[in-house]
Formats: structure tokens, C-alpha cells, sequence
């Protein structure tokens, strides 16, 4: 039926025209009579039946003109409890999301809201199960999730939460271990390191010199920089980014470029004007604090970036440890005379030991005319070499290296036994006695470099004409430090030193996943109570670890496979639900990578270990 219809037929209509006709009656009677008729009569052509005529129009329009005025008053009532039903209709569904951002704040407060249970068992949305080895699961990861499930089940009528774990079947990890777009000689596979980083689809080879960092090792990699920037926070460090690619020009100015140019990208624009891949940033820095006039009151000044560098390496080996691109990170200080410089430079070393600390590394003493003082720290995976070192191509007067001690590596370190005093052998291949206590009981170690500082003095300040204005008002140049780590590299050669022939073992802070948690395999008996338990101990290992938890759903594959993967992969801890599954209580396995044992626990106490175990590495 149209609308109009709708009032026409109505009865109040009806009775709104009756009442305005009885009106109109009555005004008629009350009115004066026609005029008389002229006295020469009626005029040709004219009929009395006129008059009936013209009076009958008049009552159609003035009905007309009353169903208008009824069917306005009716479209008016319409309207207005239109928008008392709307008023309504908003004020309850307001009603109902402030239920669901209430349930929300629980949700995320780990309790179950009274009500929820019952509006998803009415809705059909409490159901577990694995689609294709897939979890399906209620989770929520936030309160917006939760608030936008749930509005979108009050506008249609239908709610649906998918869980989406950090999943291994989901993960792109390539299966073939060498592209078959790279070739090289066999015997270039001297890594073990770079080995099992691609059979374990960790990285993957671009062409010789340069890989992927595929999900696994990004992750590793976000670590190491989260862990990184946090120390050079703690020192005043500012973090910046720099052009990669700069003119030739500053090189030049420093007398680098002739020096140096076997190991450098140069490129030249369309215009012909000579660009290089900078491998260091010495000059782009000095550069930048010359842009601007400095005062002695900002100084000391410490800018620092993690960013990518291009070296053309004679022969790129040993994975993503020597490669010709990586990532680096590269600080640079600025200070107003020597003994700033080197209360500077002993900060920042002093921060590279807390990040090798951090990391989870054995320091191993480096002495030199007290300008550096480390400590021994504990020993929880590897060692951390500091010895002095030479300044090559980056200049200054004073240098000292951070190596992992590994036979693959391209350094040789001689040790003082006895004073523990070490040094790279490129200062003095001849050397057969320590130069600190004359000892010839000298240990020498192959290592690789894998952080490295430089007290530069005003070399690339004069070369640049940097200059800050002093006390006294008169400009002086500043002196430099220097100061990197090879980022890429610290998570290669801590894969290279730890690991065995067939399983790769990661520090803890820097394993991709703390936790790796098997499921039962599919079709198998314990399944059902499986899928049912999953996601109370994802909830509950998330709680300590927060995001560091990947589930492996391929429940196509059996338990065993699974947790030989596993154990390859170096997940610290692997939390298997086997056939104890089904117990009463219910008993999980735990591997422990650093133990290599297996053993069983009840959730409670499961969640207590791994508690003491996140607290003992804090």
C-alpha cells in the first residue's frame, strides 16, 4: 500500500472530513443569498443548470482542499512518532554498546562477563574448531576488536571471532633452501650459520652477497633494535636517519674517496654528477652539524641511525655475517675537548657491553690505559671479546673491537693470559709478548668483529670545517667519535657460535618465538581436548610474553615432526599437548632448549615455571 493510501484510507481521515463539512454546512446557511438574477433575464446561450454546476466545483475543491489539509495533519503525526520510535531505537542500542565496552574492559582484564557466555551460545558463535588446521577460536586482542564484533552483531545480527595466532602454517618460509637463481661454487658453504639459516627457510639468498630476512629472522632482527635503541635512549643518544646515497664530494674534502674506493658503490645521475653508496657516515654527519652554528652548551652531542650499508666485499661469505648490504647501526658524538671525548667514549662502550649483556653475553676483560673499563659479567651463552683495534679507513687515534669468538671468523685475536689484555693482530703480526706485562703466555682466537669504536679526534671536523662557538666566543672544532655495531651481523654470528651441525640455538632475547606451542594432530584422540585448551594457554603464555608465541597449526603433520622442527628452529621453550592431554588433571610437555629435556607439567605449574624462567632472564 503507497503512503498516501495509507491516510486516505484511514478513519481518522474520515472523520477529519465529516468534521470539516458540518463546518462548512454551517457557514453556508449563516451566509447571504445569492444576488437576484438581472431583470433583463437570463443572457443566450444560458442554462439554470449552471448555477448546480458551478456550486458542485465548489464543494469538490473545497474537499479538496480539506483532504490536503487532513492528509498534512497525518503526515505531521506520522513523522513525529517516526522520530520518537528513532529516539528510542538509539537510546537502547547506546544502551547496548556501553554492555559490550564494559564486557570489552573485562575481556581484556582476563574475566568472562556475565551475560557473554549466553549471548554466543544464542548466536551460535561459541564454537571451537579447526578449519583445514586452522584455529577457530572467541579471542579478542583489544577492546576495539571486541566493541566492532559486537556492533556489527547488533546491525546484522551475526557475531564471529576468528583468533588469528602467530601461526607457523601461516608463515611464508620458502622450502627450497638455494634459489635457483643464485650460483656459486659449493665450497663457499663454509658457514653453518648461513647453512641452517636457509634450510630452515630463516633467510633466503637474493644473488651472491645479498639475502632476504624473511618473517623468522625479522623478528630476531626487531629485537636486537628495540634492545639497541633502548641503551642509546639511555645515554642521550638521538636516533636520526641519514641519505644513503651522498655526494662524492664530502669524501673528497676527507681525502677518503681515493683511499678507499676498491670498497665502495659509485653511481653517477643523469646529470653526471658522482654519487657512492655510503658504507660509513662520518662525513654525512660532520656535514650536518656544520649546517648549523653550535654553541659549546650543546655539546656533547651524540646522533646516531640503524640503517642500511653497501660495501663491495672482495668475496661476500658466510651469510648475512659478511655480505654487501647490511644493516648497521652508527653513532657519532661531538665534544667540546679530549677529555669529553673520551668521558663519551667510554659511555658508549660502556652501553655496547650492556647490550651485549642484554643479549645474553660473556665478557672477556680488554684493558687499555684505563680508557676502557669492562667487567666481567656472568656467563649465560657466548663470549664478548674487547680488544684494541686498528682505525683502517675511518682515521682518528684510538679504537677498540667487540668480536664473537668463531673459527669462521676473518680476525685473529691475540689474548694476555695473564693480564688479559687483547688486541686485533693486524696492530702487530709480529707480536710474541703482551705489550701491557711482557708475558709471552699469548692466546690467539679467530673471532669476528661485530661492533667497533673510534676516538676520532678533529680529523673530519677540520676536513669539514665544523665548528662550535666555545666560552670565550671563539669557534673550535669538536672532536669526534665514531661508533657501530653491525646489526645484521650480532644475530648471524650468535647463530654461528651457538649453534650445532643440525640445530640452530638462538640467544633467548634474541629467538624469534619464546614459546612454540604443538597442538595434537589432527584426527588423533587427544584433538578435541586440544582445541578446547588452546586457548586458555595461549591466553595465559601471553600474559608473560606477551606477543612472543607462535602456535604450530600444521596438525596435518604429527607431533614428533613437529617438535624436530621445533627443536631446529631454537625456540627456547616448546610446550607440546600429547597424549597426557586427556589426563586428570591434564599434563603438558615442556622442551627446554637450553637443557635439551623434555618434561611434564600440570598447567598451574607450567605457568609458574615459565614465570621464573621470564623473571630469572629479566
Amino acid at each position: 500500500m503507497d503512503f498516501e493510501e495509507s491516510f486516505m484510507n484511514a478513519q481518522d481521515f474520515d472523520n477529519l472530513v465529516q468534521v470539516e463539512q458540518a463546518q462548512e454546512m454551517k457557514e453556508s446557511t449563516t451566509t447571504t443569498p445569492p444576488p437576484v438574477a438581472n431583470k433583463r433575464g437570463r443572457k443566450p446561450g444560458k442554462k439554470s443548470s449552471d448555477k448546480v454546476d458551478i456550486r458542485a466545483k465548489l464543494e469538490r475543491s473545497r474537499q479538496s482542499a480539506r483532504e490536503c489539509r487532513a492528509r498534512k495533519k497525518l503526515r505531521y503525526q506520522y513523522l513525529e512518532e517516526l522520530v520518537t520510535d528513532r529516539e528510542k531505537a538509539v537510546i537502547s542500542l547506546r544502551q547496548e554498546l556501553d554492555k559490550y565496552r564494559t564486557w570489552c574492559v573485562e575481556v581484556d582484564e582476563g574475566r568472562i562477563p556475565e551475560g557473554l557466555p549466553g549471548l554466543l551460545d544464542e548466536l551460535g558463535a561459541v564454537k571451537q574448531e579447526s578449519a583445514g588446521g586452522q584455529f577457530v577460536s572467541i579471542r579478542c586482542y583489544n577492546s576495539l576488536v571486541v566493541l566492532n564484533k559486537l556492533y556489527t552483531a547488533v546491525l546484522k545480527n551475526i557475531i564471529k571471532f576468528e583468533i588469528k595466532m602467530n601461526s607457523l602454517k601461516n608463515m611464508f618460509r620458502p622450502t627450497k633452501p638455494i634459489s635457483k637463481n643464485v650460483s656459486f661454487k659449493p665450497d663457499e658453504l663454509i658457514s653453518n650459520s648461513q647453512k641452517l639459516m636457509l634450510e630452515l627457510g630463516i633467510i633466503r639468498q637474493s644473488t651472491n652477497g645479498l639475502y632476504h630476512l624473511l618473517p623468522l629472522a625479522q623478528r630476531s632482527l626487531d629485537k636486537l633494535i628495540n634492545i639497541i635503541n633502548k641503551n642509546m635512549m639511555d645515554i642521550g643518544a638521538q636516533k636520526i636517519s641519514m641519505p644513503i646515497l651522498i655526494h662524492s664530494n664530502l669524501w673528497k674534502k676527507t681525502g677518503r674517496l681515493s683511499k678507499n674506493i676498491e670498497d665502495l658503490y659509485i653511481v653517477n645521475d643523469r646529470k653526471s654528477k658522482e654519487f657512492l653508496l655510503s658504507p660509513t657516515h662520518e662525513e654525512v654527519v660532520t656535514d650536518l652539524f656544520s649546517s648549523d652554528p653550535k654553541t659549546y652548551k650543546q655539546l656533547p652531542l651524540m646522533l646516531y641511525q640503524i640503517g642500511t650499508k653497501f660495501r663491495d666485499e672482495i668475496r661476500p661469505k658466510l651469510g648475512i655475517i659478511r655480505s654487501k648490504e647490511f644493516l648497521m647501526k652508527d653513532l657519532y658524538s661531538f665534544d667540546r675537548d679530549q677529555t669529553s671525548a673520551i668521558t663519551t667514549y667510554n659511555k658508549v662502550c660502556q652501553a655496547y657491553e650492556k647490550i651485549f649483556k642484554h643479549i645474553g653475553v660473556k665478557f672477556i676483560k680488554g684493558r687499555d690505559n684505563n680508557i676502557i673499563h669492562t667487567i666481567m659479567q656472568p656467563a649465560n651463552v657466548m663470549n664478548l671479546v674487547l680488544v684494541e683495534g686498528t682505525s683502517g679507513m675511518m682515521g682518528g687515534n684510538q679504537s677498540h673491537e667487540f668480536h664473537f669468538p668463531a673459527e669462521v671468523g676473518d680476525d685473529t685475536l691475540l689474548q694476555c693470559k695473564k693480564c688479559e689484555f687483547g688486541m686485533n693482530k693486524e696492530m702487530s703480526p709480529e707480536l710474541v709478548q703482551c705489550p701491557k706485562c711482557s708475558s709471552t703466555d699469548i692466546e690467539f682466537t679467530k673471532a669476528i668483529e661485530v661492533g667497533h669504536t673510534f676516538n676520532l679526534g678533529t680529523f673530519y671536523s677540520n676536513a669539514l670545517s665544523a665548528t662550535y662557538s666555545d666560552t670565550d666566543g671563539t669557534l673550535k672544532p669538536p672532536y669526534m667519535g665514531s661508533y657501530g655495531l653491525g646489526v645484521t651481523r650480532i644475530i648471524g654470528a650468535s647463530v654461528e657460535c651457538l649453534s650445532t651441525q643440525e640445530i640452530i640455538q638462538w640467544p633467548r632475547s634474541l629467538s624469534p618465538f619464546t614459546v612454540c606451542i604443538i597442538p595434537a594432530k589432527e584426527g588423533s584422540i587427544e584433538e578435541n581436548t586440544s582445541l578446547n585448551n588452546i586457548q586458555s594457554l595461549y591466553n595465559h603464555f601471553t600474559k608473560i610474553f606477551g606477543d612472543d608465541i607462535v602456535v604450530d597449526d600444521r596438525t596435518h603433520m604429527t607431533i614428533g615432526k613437529r617438535l624436530i622442527e621445533a627443536k631446529k628452529l631454537g625456540f627456547p621453550f616448546v610446550v607440546v599437548m600429547g597424549k597426557k592431554i586427556n589426563e586428570n588433571p591434564s599434563l603438558y610437555e615442556l622442551y627446554e632448549a637450553s637443557t635439551n629435556k623434555l618434561k611434564h607439567y600440570e598447567l598451574s605449574n607450567l605457568i609458574n615455571y615459565l614465570k621464573q624462567q621470564c623473571l630469572d632472564k629479566i
